[in-house]
């Protein structure tokens, strides 16, 4: 699928940077990004096809070749990698559930985990030094 979405756009050779830059992030990042907060915890090879796929919209925006180093291309475009985005989608869905901004259901599932960790947590014995 990502690779069509990119096919589709290198097809565009003479269109400027910042379109190319638009193009990417509404047909490719659109979607790799829904729903990334789901992606936590899956296994480290899925999350490397994802970062995999970042890297070569960065590239084409860009024009860099494969072997050239993206990550001064992922700055330049204010992109996390995929590990962080996760997280990061994961905490903003979490500060949604704490202020009452997403469904009850969800919130009231945060709710449970939080008072769970608590009372494990109260139950560890602890160490005076």
């Amino acid at each position: 699928m990502v690779r069509k979405q990119c096919q589709s756009v290198c097809s565009f050779s003479s269109v400027s940077r910042v379109v190319v830059h638009s193009l990417v992030v509404s047909l490719v990042l659109a979607w790799l990004d829904y729903g990334n907060a789901t992606l936590a915890g899956i296994p480290s090879y899925l999350v490397q096809r994802l970062q995999t796929a970042m890297n070569a919209a960065a590239r084409l925006i860009y024009s860099f070749l494969r072997q050239e180093r993206v990550t001064p291309l992922l700055r330049q475009l204010h992109w996390l990698k995929a590990p962080q985005q996760i997280d990061f989608k994961l905490a903003v869905l979490a500060y949604k559930c704490l202020r009452g901004l997403t469904l009850a259901c969800l919130a009231d599932q945060l709710t449970q985990r939080q008072t769970l960790t608590i009372v494990n947590v109260c139950d560890q014995p602890r160490h005076h030094h």
